[in-house]
């Protein structure tokens, strides 16, 4: 924040015209004909013709690599306590992988027939809320819950303890194709409006690889096993778990 007052328009201009120059630059038209399109697309050539293009290429995917887990806790006047943990893949997702990648969110802790959402929220009274999510572009799955300060602990074990359930222990047909069908339809609902298409090709440029359709993607996740889904879980590792609580001693917060 203290950066914001010394900018100058000299510098943002300057900013800007290098974004123009070297920024991939990609056009997504929807709703429009063929003869509209490529009128939307030569108009914006054109406006492009003066600048000296030079696009730089998109970084690649990336993970951190494996490391012993590190423990942050900070302490604020808070009445839940927050629990973030992270976890890496050790190496970049390929773009093969994602539709695995999807059944073993839910499956963990992105729907609420996942093993988060049963077992650490609604049997054990864990936490408030747990769920998993996972970012392709650096290869981590971020596991964020709302707990009492003094339950903390154990929902961590407990969240360690559903993952490594998953990679080792039996994984029910029932619980699979849940899991697999609520997936499916969110992603039947895609191509309902012109910003669901524009979010899913937009995100399918940036991953890089073969531009997938929302067809293409429903059938992956058909063919997903329950080896699959272990392959993927077991190659995440914990990195960083963050714990935002209140001071010991602190009752009022």
């Amino acid at each position: 924040l203290e950066e914001v007052d010394s900018l100058t328009p000299a510098m943002l201009t300057a900013v800007y015209h290098q974004m123009l120059r070297t920024a991939n630059i990609e056009l997504l038209v929807l709703g429009c004909d063929a003869a509209q399109t490529a009128a939307i697309r030569d108009a914006l050539l054109a406006q492009l013709a003066c600048i000296d293009r030079a696009p730089l290429p998109l970084v690649e995917n990336m993970a951190m690599p494996a490391i012993a887990p590190v423990h942050k806790t900070e302490n604020y006047d808070m009445v839940q306590a927050k629990l973030c943990m992270l976890f890496t893949l050790g190496q970049p997702m390929q773009p093969q992988q994602l539709a695995a990648v999807r059944l073993a969110m839910a499956l963990y802790g992105g729907s609420v027939t996942s093993r988060l959402f049963l077992n650490v929220r609604e049997r054990d009274h864990l936490c408030y809320y747990c769920s998993s999510s996972f970012q392709s572009f650096t290869g981590s799955m971020a596991v964020n819950s709302g707990v009492e300060h003094t339950d903390a602990a154990r929902a961590e074990q407990a969240v360690l303890k559903e993952l490594a359930d998953l990679c080792d222990g039996p994984i029910t047909d029932e619980e699979l194709e849940d899991c697999r069908r609520g997936l499916l339809a969110g992603m039947n609902g895609l191509e309902d409006t012109l910003g669901g298409i524009e979010t899913w090709y937009y995100m399918e440029v940036l991953r890089g690889g073969p531009v997938q359709t929302p067809d293409d993607a429903r059938r992956a996740l058909l063919a997903v096993t329950r080896e699959d889904v272990r392959d993927i879980l077991k190659q995440f590792t914990l990195s960083v778990s963050c714990l935002l609580t209140r001071e010991e001693g602190n009752e009022n917060g």
